[in-house]
């Protein structure tokens, strides 16, 4: 089975000791991709230089709304200049983030929108991080009318909100959380969505499944999840592999690479 974790942060210093065995060992059990989204400029630049050295490995440079505290005008300048270099397949993990009450919500809509300018300008798909403003996300979609396309990252909406994006040429991207069986709204929204409207991803080393709580996540837990997703589905992982690897090379343009 060929897998594509379409979200993982190897950048991230938890895999620093290891994170050359980690790739060598996602490469002997059949990954023929990772994406390693950004979150500031600092570390979309480490991503570059990273997916440099490895033939498994693609970035999806981005300012996350997370941490706008730190984002300037001018890292969007620098950030478009990254979306010209090689092996960069997505812009992310931009997005709007709602969760905290101190947010400076003017300053998340002005790096999302300026982002998304840029996605359409490149043409590149968008990896979206979306939490409590699933319904402003999607409103913005809309208003640009399909001309964006991409993946709502960690996707935990309603059965109508994921109706919504799909609507609008967006993807669910599902992981570890669909493990836990107390994720009762995203099992069921995964359950009757169609096959060709999702990813797989772990977001690793964050967001570990119900297995492996207590430890960082890894891309190498993929196909379990895979497993979880094939059981709710009542298919077959073999077929989860396949369509989410079918759907992974379409979104962002791995057929024409890999």
């Amino acid at each position: 089975m060929e897998w594509i974790d379409t979200h993982c942060h190897l950048d991230f210093s938890e895999f620093d000791e290891y994170r050359a065995g980690l790739i060598r060992k996602c490469t002997d059990d059949g990954f023929s991709a990772l994406i390693i989204p950004g979150v500031d400029i600092d570390n979309s630049y480490r991503i570059l230089d990273m997916v440099g050295e490895d033939a498994l490995l693609y970035a999806a440079p981005g300012l996350h709304p997370c941490y706008c505290s730190v984002h300037r005008p001018d890292h969007l300048d620098q950030l478009a200049a990254l979306l010209e270099r090689n092996r960069v397949v997505a812009m992310g993990e931009i997005g709007l983030d709602l969760y905290h009450s101190d947010i400076d919500i003017d300053r998340q809509y002005m790096f999302f929108e300026t982002q998304l300018d840029m996605a359409e300008a490149f043409n590149l798909p968008v990896i979206l991080h979306v939490r409590k403003a699933h319904d402003k996300v999607t409103a913005i979609l809309k208003r640009r009318s399909g001309r964006l396309h991409g993946v709502v990252h960690a996707f935990s909406g309603s059965a109508q909100q994921a109706d919504n994006y799909l609507a609008n040429g967006f993807l669910l991207g599902i992981g570890g959380v669909v493990t836990h069986e107390r994720a009762r709204k995203i099992r069921s929204v995964v359950a009757g969505i169609p096959d060709e409207a999702y990813v797989l991803e772990t977001d690793a080393p964050d967001m570990s499944p119900a297995f492996a709580q207590g430890v960082a996540n890894s891309p190498l837990n993929l196909p379990a999840i895979a497993e979880c997703v094939a059981s709710l589905r009542g298919q077959a992982v073999e077929d989860v592999a396949r369509v989410s690897t079918a759907n992974a090379r379409q979104l962002f343009g791995l057929q024409e690479i890999l």
